[in-house]
């Protein structure tokens, strides 16, 4: 039996350019490793920025605050580049995931720091958790012994979503989206 949930969150979404070098990190993560996995819809990659909650029913008011916070907000667009594969020590299976250069990560905490703190002033309780800048790519049945370089892949950043994840379903719902300068 599918759990019918909702988890919300902040992302930046890859948009039809970065899903497909996405795709081929992916062929040549394959090319080096015999780990089962499962893959993660494109539909569905994404960057989390914030973390807002896991609820059994959709938080009307916490999406509508989430919203408002946001929605005057100007924050200018950027790029980032994400350049190995890496894993999570996972209970059941081990998210593998696509990691930061270290020289990129500077201007994609910056703006997951901003958003953090408009959420706050806009009465929104945040996930404190460290960021760890990263989009998950795949489910593996172990983590990878070692990260694995690819052909780097630029994320232009040009917008960002709070997105419902329906639990049980695969599904993300964008529920609304904001453009960045």
């Amino acid at each position: 039996m599918r759990i019918s949930a909702h988890r919300l969150f902040f992302a930046l979404r890859a948009d039809a350019h970065t899903t497909r070098a996405i795709a081929s990190a992916m062929a040549t993560l394959e090319t080096k490793t015999a780990i089962r996995h499962r893959p993660i819809d494109p539909a569905n990659l994404h960057v989390t920025l914030h973390f807002l909650g896991t609820f059994a029913q959709f938080p009307v008011d916490i999406a509508a605050r989430a919203k408002a916070a946001v929605a005057a907000q100007v924050h200018s667009s950027f790029d980032f580049v994400l350049d190995q594969i890496a894993s999570f020590r996972g209970q059941r299976q081990s998210p593998w995931v696509l990691r930061c250069a270290p020289d990129a990560e500077a201007g994609l905490c910056e703006f997951q720091g901003w958003l953090g703190d408009a959420l706050v002033r806009g009465g929104v309780t945040v996930d404190d958790r460290e960021f760890v800048p990263h989009a998950t790519i795949a489910y593996g049945d172990s983590e990878l012994p070692a990260p694995v370089a690819i052909t780097p892949v630029r994320w232009p950043a040009r917008s960002f979503a709070l997105v419902d994840s329906h639990i049980g379903h695969a599904h993300h719902e964008v529920l609304a989206e904001w453009k960045l300068r």
